[in-house]
């Protein structure tokens, strides 16, 4: 697997080499490194966060005007945030973890089944993220200055205007993903999930517990759900998901709730 983390200052061995150098973690290129079969990939925080710059991530990440890295109110994906971003296709079995969000931003696969079939063989993944698994969905914010320049008098006086306009960042496509997602604080869900037009299908076989439910579109825009259960989650936990078939479980807290109505055998008023 090809991976770019431009914060990492040490790594276990195996993992790729800190430095900018190419085939480094912080290269254009990135580090290409083996599968960890059987292992969990994890993103955490760093010391500081910022605005990430145009390309900062890796491989072209983020875009230049993707309005979803931009400003205070999109902070939980500045850089250093503890963010991980995956695509591709798997071929051992692996969990992708995240302090903070996991982003997929394109088909997540499996390598021997066809994409859209139903998922079979030994191939596995799971996204475990501490926030939410969000649909990468750029939304490019564009500003173009015109200038016009008259006479006035003996002077020349140029005027100009901006127009802003805002367009998707990628092509309408149905998007795959075969994993089980968890997400441990918020929702899996699609950015600028209410911009442009239909996208296409939001695919995903294998399996979604999430805090809230998360939004994927919205009147004609964003994508339409398709969501089927992974049979093979039965008896096959991926790496990093909690199996729960041995939990115990009870009560910690009881007590008496005030009845809201008051009723006798023909009404009720309330109390």
């Amino acid at each position: 697997m090809t991976v770019w983390s431009k914060k990492t200052t040490s790594v276990e061995a195996g993992c790729g080499t800190p430095g900018t150098s190419n085939g480094q973690l912080g290269s254009t290129n990135g580090a290409t490194v083996d599968l960890p079969d059987g292992k969990i990939v994890y993103a955490k925080n760093a010391s500081s966060t910022h605005e990430c710059a145009t390309g900062e991530i890796g491989d072209g990440l983020p875009m230049a005007g993707d309005t979803n890295f931009i400003g205070s109110e999109n902070a939980t994906f500045y850089c250093g945030t503890g963010n991980m971003y995956v695509e591709g296709t798997v071929k051992g079995r692996i969990g992708i973890g995240a302090q903070n969000n996991i982003i997929v931003t394109g088909d997540l696969l499996l390598d021997g089944v066809t994409k859209g079939a139903i998922p079979t063989g030994p191939n596995i993944a799971s996204l475990v993220a501490s926030n939410s698994v969000v649909v990468y969905h750029p939304w490019i914010k564009t500003v173009t200055t015109t200038c016009t320049t008259k006479k006035q008098g003996n002077k020349n006086v140029t005027t100009c205007t901006d127009t802003t306009t805002y367009a998707a960042g990628q092509t309408a496509a149905n998007r795959y993903i075969y994993a089980s997602i968890q997400t441990l604080a918020h929702s899996f869900w699609v950015q600028s999930y209410n911009q442009g037009s239909h996208i296409g299908d939001l695919v995903v076989y294998g399996s979604i517990a999430q805090r809230w439910r998360g939004i994927v579109g919205q009147g004609d825009a964003g994508y339409t759900k398709k969501y089927s259960y992974d049979d093979r989650l039965t008896n096959d936990v991926p790496p990093g998901i909690v199996d729960f078939t041995n939990g115990a479980w009870g009560p910690t807290v009881t007590g008496e709730l005030k009845p809201a109505y008051s009723c006798s055998t023909t009404t009720c008023s309330t109390t």
